[in-house]
Formats: structure tokens, C-alpha cells, sequence
């Protein structure tokens, strides 16, 4: 029973892939990542998602001394949007698909795998 995903499915997929995959390099990039994940929050909220409230605006204070401040974003960010991500996991256990972690820690395993390949 194959259904077709619907717009807050792909929204969510959306919202995970993002906080999960980002890989940024430059503050810019952790910003940007900010700023797709804040707008995926307001589209899933727009179709009437139940989202915990939480705080959108990650914790940039401890980045002023950062000697890799890239880094540091990226987990004050995933700190801030982990509440949604719990929610958007959880629902995919209850929908009886795997939890995106699992997924994601298989796709790693998998590139680390490829890249091994590469450089034998």
C-alpha cells in the first residue's frame, strides 16, 4: 500500500534532512541552515501541525570565543529545533517506519563504506 506522501510528510522529511544532513562549513551556511528549519517549523505549523513550543532562536553566545564557531552553531541550532525533531521522529516510530536516526546512521555506514572503497 504504497500512499503519496503528503505536503507536511515532505515538509517533515524536509525538516529532518536539513537538521540531520547539514554539513555547514561557514557561519553562513549554519545560518542558513537556521533559516530553512525556521521556515519549515512556520510551514508545518501553517498546516496545523501540533509542534511543541520551543525557542527558535538557538543559543549563538558560546560562538564569541569559538575556535571553530561553524561547528558550535550547527549544535546550538540542532539544540534548539531537537523538541520538533522528537516529535517528527517519534511520529514516523508510530507510523510504523523506522526512526530517521537508524536511517541516517545506515546511510553513514554506507558512505563511510563507499569512501573506504574509494581510497583502497
Amino acid at each position: 500500500m504504497h500512499r503519496e506522501p503528503s505536503a507536511v510528510g515532505v515538509l517533515e522529511d524536509n525538516f529532518r534532512s536539513v537538521f540531520f544532513s547539514s554539513r555547514p562549513q561557514t557561519e553562513a551556511d549554519a545560518l542558513a541552515m537556521h533559516m530553512q528549519l525556521k521556515q519549515l517549523v512556520e510551514q508545518l505549523l501553517q498546516h496545523g501541525c501540533e509542534l511543541p513550543s520551543f525557542n527558535l532562536e538557538p543559543n549563538f553566545q558560546s560562538i564569541v570565543d569559538d575556535p571553530c564557531p561553524v561547528h558550535t552553531m550547527k549544535q546550538a541550532i540542532q539544540q534548539a529545533y531537537k523538541p520538533v525533531y522528537d516529535v517528527l521522529s517519534a511520529k514516523m516510530v508510530q507510523q510504523g517506519q523506522k526512526d530517521w536516526h537508524d536511517t541516517m546512521e545506515l546511510a553513514r555506514r554506507y558512505d563511510q563504506a563507499q569512501l573506504a572503497k574509494q581510497k583502497a
